[in-house]
């Protein structure tokens, strides 16, 4: 099998995540083409000569950089089976989901379909997603990018006792927001899209994370998946209190590195707790970021999947 130190992957997304750094960061050589971008430089993304000019620059850049692998995500409107094919004339394709099983559209799951090696970091995305079309879905789990969260002094401006971040985009959300407002003697401060709080970004995450005793997490209507921001918090030091998600229970011990909630009167009984528990708080917050920086590394992520694509694709 060979090694992945020096493995050539050409990474085609819209996405601003860093994973070219990443790949570089353990041993693969990466480079990124933003296909969309490319389009846009000679017209709509829905035009067809400005698609034919973009693909152009794309067939440049992959004559120039010789890929061994191409990795792609999402399924984007520029991405399309047919140049999945023609990008698998010149090496296999990789095509990773990052998103929810709801996201999961008919243009999305024929690109997934036409990819040689189909990741998810969710496994719950994972099962929707091959029994959608009929296909295995490798599950890596999701991890934290630990560059840039990692843990910093609070915020004195940013002091709560509970905090959520995330985006108002469901109903169970906004009613676990208005209960705790109405049921809980506690300073609580929701930030994100649609949130009083606004959105929260960059180092303001990892500050917001400091500055809050407790971290809460909610799941989507989803069976069985959780928030990936949890890596996000752990990476940062943040004490986590999550809605149960039986895809959890596989990464993090229960009452030692994170702790669970399924009820509302669960959540509150286990605010009330923890707020007045500074001890088991602190001791908890540490074994999960330990785990976390230990395991669930974007590092050790891209790791494991550069590893599935060599036994999986014989590279």
């Amino acid at each position: 099998m060979k090694s992945h130190i020096g493995l050539r992957i050409a990474h085609v997304a819209k996405v601003p995540i860093p994973r070219e750094a990443i790949f570089w960061q353990i041993g693969c050589e990466c480079e990124s083409f933003n296909l969309s971008n490319a389009i846009k430089r000679y017209g709509k993304e829905t035009n067809d000569k400005a698609r034919a000019k973009g693909i152009e620059d794309l067939t440049q850049w992959i004559n120039r950089f010789k890929p061994d692998l191409f990795f792609t995500q999402k399924g984007t409107g520029s991405m399309t089976p047919d140049l999945v094919e023609q990008l698998r004339q010149v090496a296999p394709v990789i095509f990773f989901w990052v998103d929810w099983p709801r996201d999961l559209n008919p243009h999305r799951c024929a690109v997934a379909l036409a990819s040689d090696l189909i990741i998810s970091e969710s496994k719950a995305a994972a099962k929707a997603l091959s029994k959608r079309i009929n296909r295995e879905v490798h599950h890596v789990p999701a991890g934290a990018a630990t560059h840039i969260s990692f843990p910093v002094d609070p915020v004195p401006k940013l002091a709560c006792d509970i905090s959520f971040i995330g985006t108002n985009n469901d109903m169970k959300r906004e009613m676990v927001h208005e209960h705790l407002k109405s049921h809980v003697k506690a300073h609580t401060r929701f930030w994100g899209s649609r949130f009083p709080g606004g959105d929260v970004r960059g180092d303001d995450f990892s500050k917001v994370v400091a500055s809050s005793k407790i971290n809460l997490c909610i799941n989507r209507n989803t069976e069985g998946d959780f928030s990936k921001r949890v890596f996000t918090i752990m990476a940062a030091g943040g004490f986590v209190l999550h809605e149960r998600a039986s895809e959890l229970f596989n990464l993090f011990e229960e009452d030692r590195e994170i702790v669970y909630w399924s009820s509302l009167k669960e959540l509150r009984r286990k605010i009330k707790k923890y707020l007045n528990d500074d001890v088991a708080r602190a001791s908890i917050a540490d074994a999960g970021h330990r785990r976390t920086i230990r395991e669930y590394s974007w590092i050790d992520q891209h790791k494991k999947i550069v590893n599935l694509a060599i036994k999986e694709l014989a590279l």
